[in-house]
Formats: structure tokens, sequence, C-alpha cells
């Protein structure tokens, strides 16, 4: 860089100093020095608009996800401690109510699939939304992905979307069944740590990882434990399951997916009774309206009692008039 000028100021150390800032910041900054600019295009009102929804989309994700996989480790963990005591006779196995036990676990797992399937693809488009707005500058704030525009740069986005998004979901639900499920938990970790190691293989990469993450879920989660039941041999102990043995079937078939709904109803009502009655003074109000509605049942079933009567006593009426002889003159 050679300094030219008229004034012996001109090319002193100080204008020096700031023609090279000047340089520095047009080349790692000018997304920041020519803010005018990209204001004036609308570039600000896009990145902002994407950039809103992208997080809203992130953080649904991340809740609906949290929510489902944790409330699924809670009734594993209890189900774990419920079978250990009965097995070494601390607690009496009642049948009976072990199968009511089971069918409430039952109903409130019915939306996990849904659910933690819900919370993925929703992580996934707030990833893509947010990053979306990079395609406009790219190429200013990484030169060497200057060529990445239109159509190349979407694309580009979305595979580091889905392979973050993916990785991000895999590590999050390894660590919530890391207390519980440590060698299948330990499975997921290192599957996703591959997929970071990925990321930085664009389209091959994806590919690549994504025949890796299915050969290995489809070898451990459904093979194995199909090859051992088979067999009728105990499993080893460190092949593991996520909760239920088809915990990863999102039931497309409408009657299975009503049916998941209605249990899946009956579980946030009772995991609302369960918050309600630990609440001051819950459980009163809980017994309170058992007993309102079992009188308004009550009332109800005598209601139609009634009116069936009513009804039977009508027609009988009817019909006895349709059958009397009528008198007249000839």
């Amino acid at each position: 860089m050679s300094c030219t000028g008229t004034l012996p100021s001109d090319c002193d150390t100080y204008a020096q100093g700031f023609a090279y800032g000047i340089a520095a910041g047009e080349k790692f900054g000018a997304i920041f020095l020519h803010m005018d600019e990209a204001t004036a295009q609308g570039h600000i009102a896009y990145a902002l608009f994407w950039s809103i929804l992208g997080t809203v989309f992130t953080w649904l994700g991340l809740i609906v996800l949290l929510y489902s996989e944790i409330k699924a480790v809670t009734i594993f963990r209890e189900k774990d401690e419920r079978d250990r005591l009965a097995s070494i006779s601390i607690l009496v196995k009642n049948d009976t109510k072990y199968a009511e036990l089971e069918a409430s676990d039952d109903d409130k797992l019915a939306p996990r699939p849904y659910l933690t399937t819900f919370g993925t693809v929703a992580f996934f488009i707030g990833m893509f939304c947010t990053w979306l707005p990079l395609c406009d500058v790219i190429g200013v704030i990484f030169p060497a992905f200057s060529f990445a525009t239109g159509f190349l740069c979407i694309a580009f986005v979305f595979v580091g979307a889905l392979l973050l998004s993916l990785t991000a979901v895999l590590f999050l639900i390894g660590l919530i069944w890391s207390c519980t499920r440590g060698w299948a938990a330990l499975l997921l970790i290192v599957l996703s740590l591959i997929g970071n190691v990925m990321l930085f293989g664009g389209i091959i990469g994806l590919v690549i990882y994504v025949l890796i993450l299915g050969g290995v879920f489809y070898a451990y989660f459904y093979w194995a434990p199909n090859y051992y039941k088979e067999q009728k041999q105990d499993r080893p102990f460190w092949l593991q399951s996520l909760g239920k043995e088809d915990f990863y079937v999102v039931a497309l078939d409408a009657e299975k997916f009503k049916d998941n709904m209605e249990k899946g109803a009956k579980g946030f009502a009772a995991e609302g009774r369960d918050i309600v009655a630990g609440l001051p003074g819950g459980k009163q109000a809980l017994e309170a309206s058992d007993k309102a509605k079992a009188f308004a049942d009550e009332q109800a079933e005598k209601a139609k009692a009634f009116a069936d009567e009513q009804a039977a006593k009508v027609k009988q009426a009817a019909g006895a008039d349709k059958t009397e002889p009528k008198s007249g003159t000839v």
C-alpha cells in the first residue's frame, strides 16, 4: 500500500493507520460500513423478518422437543424404579393396579412420536429461516463463498440447517436420556459429533451422514432387538431402547392417529389432575369436582330415562288411538 498526498500530514502515521483501518473494515465488515445502502435495498427489513420468524420456530421446536423427551424419561425412570422395587420384593406387585399404571403411561406416551417429530421439524425450519438472509451478504462476509448466490445459496443454507438441526436434536436427546439409558444416549451423542464433522462436507457429507444415521438406527433400535427376541435370548447390557420398542414410529393411519390422540388427551388430563392435586387444596377441589360430575351424570341419566319413558307412553297412546274403532252412522 503506497501513500500519496499534497500535504506532509497526508502520509503521516495517523493517516496511514486510518487508511489501513478503512481497508480492513471494507474487507471484514463491509456490511456494517455500508449499512445505509443495505437498508435502502430493503435487506435489513428482510433479514429482520426471517430472523424473528426463525427464532419463533426454533424456540417452539426446542420447547416441544424438551417437553416430549423429558416427560418420556420421567415416565420410564418411574417405571424402572417400580419394576426394580417389585423384583427385590420391597413392593408387592398388584396386577390390577400395575395394569392401570401401564395403561396410564401408554396414554401419556402416545403423542410422543408426533411431538418429537414436530419439534425436530420446527427446529429445522427455525434454523433455515434464521440463516436464509445470509444469502444476500455471504459474499461480503465470506469472500470464498461469493459464488453461492440465488438457488445455490438457498441449497447451501438448507443443507447446513438440516445437518445442524439433526446433530443438535440427537445431542439434546442423548443428554436427556443419559440419566437412564446411558449406552443408547452415548450412541446418539457420538452420531451427533460425527454429524458436526460432516457439516463441512456439503451435500455429499449430508448424504453420507444420512446413510450412516439410517444404518445405525436400523441396526441398533430395530434389527438387534428383534434378533435377540427371535432367538429368545436376553439382550446385552449395551443394547437399550429409548422407551417403548416402537418409540420412533409415527403412525399415519387415520384410525391409529385418532387412537393416539385420544390416548394423548387422556394422558394430558391425567397430568393436569396430578398438577392440581399437588397444589394447596388441590385434592379437595378434585374430589368436589368429581362429586359434582357424578351428580350431574346421575341427573342426566335420570332425565334421559324419564324422557324415554314419556316418549314410550306417547307412542303407546298414539298406537291405541289408531286401533280403537270409530263410532258413526251408516
